[in-house]
């Protein structure tokens, strides 16, 4: 069990996390007394609820809260002002406002179940004195492993990246489980795996250790990201794994190295915003056919710092709009059933082979439910504004129910090291996508039982080769002995 966070480190980083989210909430049209209210309200909501976590050293838990709250955050002072335009349907500035409360309900509810959860496991857990039967540095060679072939699976069927042909995806084809769909959520629980084994050992990063081992972590990370922004080209995935290495930092940190901390935070924060910005230019070019990968390259550079890139993002950033129709739309008698989601959740999940009818049952999602709305048809389903279709401020605290059950759960794993860890890891990847809805939560399981039991057989199968080297030597030294 690690030792309690240092409160002064906390008290910094949380006073820069505050002011990032007030720079990006800020008004830029007009300010206005609602404008200014709803950022500093969330700022502060933010302050509370992530000081409450990392001082408790709930990681996990802390990283997805912060990834939400910075997803709902960018232009919130002006739509509490003036509403939000996407789509066909432009909720109002109050809204907004009922949208940004609902999120904070469902953020503070799955906030204090995971808590609740862990620490009653954590008073009834017996000390756990044995070593994991598989020891860390095994299991990281069986993930790299086993990331190796997801990733060739994916070049295979085009789904490298988000921008593939999805449809392979959710094609009649394949057998128990298609690799190719392991891929993004094998390389970030690979990147969290790596990170939580450094604080398990009191040092983020090499904080405390020598330069040297410093050295190669940081670039090791900034390899991972940077595999993620020309793979995946995914900004929520690479922000988010951001965020877990920022925290295990800010946890792991005394209060005699908070410059340090603070600058390799800086020096991250510049990493992701060279990323996300390279990105916009990198998937122009991903959509037009004939384009080498060398040119790709140079429009990502040419993207960096441009304004349109930052209009992309923006423009992407649907989140907030999308709680703020579903609050719009609540008394307009919209049907949505969590039972039938559920069901639909749970047939999508589970494998063919063992659900040989799951094509029968109907695959819902929010979108079924506004029909006829004018609305895009890819909506950002997010747990909160489902909740709020379903039940209002009710239905949001019970999204957040079934979110703190979850990260409850994942926090409970991850500090029991080993395959439990991983399990716990893959659980949270539905809320790092941060479009789920309330039952996202069994993809995670999916994805938790599967994505480990691969990753297990091939570590089984490294500690078996090298016990059969290690065999193999002793034997061939015992026969060639001079003694005998």
């Amino acid at each position: 069990m690690l030792g309690q966070p240092d409160r002064q480190t906390i008290r910094v980083a949380l006073l820069g996390f505050a002011a990032v989210l007030v720079l990006l909430a800020f008004p830029r049209k007009e300010i206005g007394m609602t404008g200014l209210l709803a950022v500093v309200g969330w700022a502060a909501f933010a302050t509370i609820i992530l000081g409450w976590l990392l001082r408790s050293n709930a990681v996990p838990t802390a990283t997805i809260v912060a990834a939400i709250m910075l997803a709902y955050t960018q232009g919130l002072g002006d739509a509490a002002e003036d509403g939000l335009r996407y789509g066909g349907f432009h909720p109002t500035g109050e809204s907004v406002v009922r949208a940004m409360l609902g999120v904070g309900v469902f953020l503070g509810t799955a906030a204090v179940v995971s808590r609740l959860v862990s620490s009653f496991v954590d008073r009834r857990a017996k000390p756990r004195k044995a070593a994991p039967s598989l020891p860390d540095e095994m299991l990281v060679k069986a993930m790299l492993i086993f990331l190796f072939a997801t990733f060739i699976a994916a070049l295979a069927t085009g789904l490298w990246s988000f921008w593939g042909d999805r449809s392979v995806a959710l094609g009649e084809s394949g057998g128990f489980v298609k690799l190719e769909l392991f891929y993004a959520p094998t390389l970030v629980v690979t990147a969290w795996f790596g990170t939580l084994a450094r604080r398990d050992e009191n040092a983020a990063l090499g904080l405390g250790s020598s330069n040297r081992q410093l050295g190669w972590r940081i670039w090791a990370m900034a390899g991972a990201l940077g595999l993620m922004l020309f793979a995946l080209q995914s900004r929520r995935l690479m922000v988010v794994v951001g965020l877990m290495l920022v925290f295990v930092m800010i946890t792991t940190t005394d209060r005699r190295q908070i410059r340090t901390m603070v600058a390799r935070a800086f020096a991250l924060a510049g990493l992701l915003f060279v990323f996300s910005t390279a990105s916009a230019g990198w998937r122009e070019l991903s959509t037009e056919s004939g384009v080498s990968v060398a040119d790709r390259f140079e429009g990502a550079i040419d993207a960096v710092g441009d304004s349109r890139a930052f209009e992309q993002i923006e423009s992407r950033l649907t989140y907030l709009w999308f709680d703020a129709t579903s609050h719009q739309l609540m008394d307009t008698g919209i049907d949505l059933s969590m039972s039938e989601l559920a069901l639909s959740n749970f047939a999508v999940a589970i494998p063919r082979l063992l659900f040989p009818d799951k094509n029968e049952v109907e695959q819902l999602a929010c979108e079924n439910y506004l029909e006829g709305l004018s609305l895009p048809d890819d909506l950002p389903c997010t747990p909160s504004g489902e909740g709020a279709l379903w039940a209002g401020f009710l239905g949001i605290m019970f999204a957040g129910l079934i979110a703190g059950l979850n990260l409850g759960t994942a926090e409970v794993l991850v500090r029991r090291r080993g395959l439990p860890r991983i399990v716990g890891l893959y659980l949270l990847i539905p809320y790092a996508m941060l479009e789920t809805g309330v039952f996202g939560f069994i993809a995670g399981i999916r994805l938790g039982l599967i994505g480990t039991g691969f990753v297990w057989i091939v570590a089984i199968g490294i500690r078996l080769l090298g016990a059969g080297r290690a065999g193999g030597r002793r034997g061939g030294a015992h026969a060639s002995s001079p003694l005998r």
